[in-house]
């Protein structure tokens, strides 16, 4: 049985987006309030369940880009960008493979917290055993 640490998995891909240049705020969990107003950020975590699979582990990442309305409106532009830039994320980082071709988005939706709009792309990958 392998052990397989969220925690750790979480925050390696969350160096690898910081690194990318989607946003420079990287969370693991939705931020209720911070110090600076932002305009954009990203929460990254592992949605449901690490599975073990002997040799690999697999679990699905869940990437919520947040972009701050502009004039009430959707910043659709900003997304994009955000959305562009992960896809330039590395396939292989640290313990964790990206299964190729499993960016998902699932659509964008209104926040109701402080005037964002949400994004979010999930992502299948395989966990190496260390």
């Amino acid at each position: 049985m392998n052990n397989f640490d969220p925690t750790v998995i979480e925050k390696s891909l969350g160096d690898v987006i910081y690194a990318a240049g989607v946003s420079a705020n990287v969370f693991h969990n939705r931020p209720k309030s911070t110090e600076k107003d932002l305009a954009d950020f990203v929460v990254c975590r592992v949605s449901g369940p690490i599975r073990d699979r002997g040799a690999v582990g697999e679990c699905t990442f869940s990437v919520s880009l947040f972009a701050k309305n502009v004039a009430n409106m959707k910043n659709g532009a900003k997304l994009s960008v955000m959305q562009d830039r992960l896809k330039e994320i590395p396939l292989e980082f640290d313990d964790i493979v990206i299964k190729p071709y499993t960016f998902s988005p699932l659509g964008d939706m209104a926040d109701n917290h402080n005037g964002y709009h949400i994004r979010v792309i999930n992502i299948q990958a395989f966990i190496k055993v260390s």
